[in-house]
């Protein structure tokens, strides 16, 4: 009797472990069946895929290399921009109705001036719904708060006139959950250190720091592996949710659960002092 196995199933799947890769892994079973029965002389008198004078080498294995023959083009394929994230740039996490998807925020500075004359400020683009904005407006009054009480002669907010862009602009955005991100985004401009390798976020901030929870957790999860993130950082709330998640959609991944902006901080830039460099770039909403 012959049989098939199938690896890494879910290398070309939005959700591992979810009811799409297990349709996806029934088709790939169904066009093998049908392939060996056209191969063994049945319907159509071994036509199709396996010919009779095909060498055929038992057991069948589907992998990564040849997914595609049996389940076709992937429905969603990575949109990781960048193998380690450049100064102004963190990696956040969306949930949207296709799922768990990074979201990009991008930092940069316009124009830089010498003194604090009402001129610096942020703007922001890439679609963003009214709440987007809101946060955005948020992250900018922690994140000049933080840059403050860590280093105070960091003057670069006050310098700077700054740009923040979510990439895919032509998608529109919405939702609290991007704002620990702008902040860190922020923070990364403005003392020119980039976050640590591989890091993913996702959390709404409050005006006075904390870390609130979000929605989404699994579809999130599913995303950061997607985009093979290993260090993950979540709002404390959101805690049991994701070690509600099978093991198989945690796999490989450092989950770090926070309440306040500061544990985030720690987390993205590790020792690093923030030190002042008013020609760093920034971004602004």
């Amino acid at each position: 009797m012959s049989t098939a196995k199938i690896a890494n199933k879910d290398e070309d799947q939005k959700e591992c472990g979810s009811s799409s890769s297990s349709s996806s892994a029934a088709g790939a079973l169904s066009t093998i069946a049908r392939n060996l029965f056209n191969w063994g002389g049945g319907s159509g008198g071994g036509g199709g895929f396996f010919s009779p004078k095909a060498n055929i080498n038992l057991p069948i294995r589907v992998t990564k290399d040849n997914l595609r023959d049996y389940v076709g083009k992937p429905m969603f394929t990575s949109v990781k921009l960048y193998d380690h994230t450049p100064v102004g740039v963190v990696m956040g996490l969306a949930f949207n109705q296709m799922g768990g998807a990074t979201l990009y925020i991008e930092v940069t500075s316009v124009d830089s001036f010498k003194d604090d004359d009402g001129r610096a400020g942020l703007k922001c683009t890439g679609q963003l719904g009214d709440v987007m904005k809101e946060s955005s407006q948020i992250a900018w009054t922690v994140a000049k708060k933080v840059l403050r009480d860590r280093d105070p002669s960091n003057l670069f907010f006050s310098q700077n006139s700054l740009h923040m862009h979510v990439p895919e602009g032509a998608t529109p955005k919405d939702g609290p959950s991007a704002g620990i991100t702008m902040v860190t985004a922020l923070l990364s401009v403005a003392s020119g250190k980039q976050v640590r390798k591989d890091l993913a976020m996702t959390g709404e901030i409050t005006l006075t720091g904390r870390v609130l929870p979000i929605g989404g957790v699994k579809e999130k999860t599913i995303a950061a592996r997607r985009e093979m993130a290993t260090t993950v950082i979540f709002p404390k709330g959101n805690e049991k949710d994701f070690e509600e998640l099978p093991d198989m959609i945690k796999e490989g991944l450092s989950p770090h659960f926070v309440e306040t902006y500061d544990e985030v901080y720690e987390i993205a830039f590790g020792d690093h002092k923030i030190e002042e460099d008013g020609t760093r770039s920034s971004q602004d909403c």
